[in-house]
């Protein structure tokens, strides 16, 4: 019966300890580069501000349609009177087509496209 015990020679234990701890680095920068890649992908998300893009009136202009986008295309619509109070707001995603319909009487507007349409509303006036 043949002896398969390893010899402790240039290349006996050497080298294994050599790829364990190349393995263990290797894994312990994949760690660390996924976590600045995480990391960098919630800021740019957290800190992404809107601007606004597009302000459509109605009729005497006492309300507002204000459309604010992101960087990555996405955004939202804001329906707002003089003073700046907001009446409703709604999300729309990156590419969306917004075709703002004011109802006759400039209280409400529908946004958005054929398939996924949103009404926002502002309350009557007191007479």
């Amino acid at each position: 019966m043949k002896d398969i015990t390893p010899i402790d020679g240039p290349l006996g234990p050497q080298p294994r300890r050599w790829r364990q701890r190349a393995s263990r680095l290797g894994v312990l920068f994949g760690v660390l580069a996924a976590i600045v890649a995480a990391t960098l992908f919630l800021f740019t998300r957290t800190f992404d501000s809107a601007r606004l893009v597009h302000t459509d009136v109605c009729g005497n202009g006492s309300y507002r349609l204000s459309i604010y986008k992101y960087s990555g295309g996405a955004g939202y619509v804001e329906l707002t009177d003089r003073q700046g109070k907001v009446f409703g707001q709604s999300d729309f995603p990156e590419g969306a087509y917004l075709d703002p319909e004011w109802s006759d009487d400039c209280l409400a507007v529908t946004v958005g496209t054929d398939t996924d349409r949103v009404k926002l509303g502002a309350a009557r006036r007191g007479g």
